[in-house]
């Protein structure tokens, strides 16, 4: 599993960004951005003279993900299979992420993460190569 991801940090709400770890041990499933890693690490610094490494401490990890982003935003998934999720409202779900996830039961794929209003889903990328999904740029 990679130490950095991409998507919404948990801190400022920034979507499609480069994610590591919370450095707060109280809060240790929380990802953050490069911005407010650096931000906490000045301030930790500042109030206690704490050190907290850089956001890309894990260089070749953090250079191989830089290298692969693409900027996806903002991209929606229209529904085209039959077979495909579609919203009450027949919105197309805006992208807003793409990670590994292993579904119960199943092998690890990459995801794109989806939201809809008030739905939130992980979108094989499998699925939008086999026709059931489209990436399009507009909301509906």
């Amino acid at each position: 599993m990679s130490f950095y991801k991409i998507g919404t940090c948990d801190y400022c709400d920034e979507e499609n960004q480069i994610l590591r770890p919370s450095p707060f041990m109280v809060d240790m499933s929380s990802m953050m951005c490069e911005y407010c890693w650096n931000e906490t690490k000045k301030e930790y610094m500042n109030s206690n003279g704490e050190y907290i490494p850089d956001s890309d401490s894990r260089k070749e990890e953090y250079k191989e993900l830089t290298s692969n982003l693409v900027n996806i935003s903002p991209s929606y998934l229209k529904s085209i299979s039959i077979n495909a999720f579609k919203h009450p409202d027949n919105l197309n779900g805006k992208i807003v992420g793409i990670e590994y996830v292993t579904p119960k039961g199943l092998d690890k794929r990459l995801c794109y993460k989806v939201q809809w209003w008030d739905i939130e889903d992980y979108i094989p990328v499998s699925d939008v190569e086999k026709g059931i999904y489209k990436i399009v740029d507009t909301i509906s």
